[in-house]
């Protein structure tokens, strides 16, 4: 889901996309090059919150369970093709952001 928002105090105006992967690894990969396709579409300031079922550490693993180097790489790739940062907010946990111009 995409919407445009205004920050009130500046009156900045900002893109926001908010995300739900899916949970096997294999569908997520349409989904990295949807959001990639949406980020060349965006010209502004934008912001991506969500949850991408992905890492990009395996420190940021909370489970056991096994780890697939390559979907670290894909989300990395994503993440990257849209020109996303992660954004340490804080008493938070680390969101992407987009800073563009």
């Amino acid at each position: 889901m995409q919407c445009h928002a205004t920050q009130m105090w500046f009156k900045r105006k900002f893109q926001i996309t908010f995300v739900y992967s899916l949970n096997k690894s294999f569908e997520r990969i349409p989904f990295w090059e949807s959001l990639s396709q949406i980020a060349l579409g965006i010209a502004g300031p934008c912001c991506v919150i969500g949850d991408f079922s992905a890492i990009l550490s395996p420190y940021d693993r909370i489970h056991r369970n096994e780890l697939v180097v390559n979907e670290l790489s894909e989300f990395a790739d994503c993440i990257n093709a849209c020109g996303l940062a992660w954004k340490v907010l804080e008493h938070s946990i680390p969101r992407p952001t987009r800073q563009c111009g």
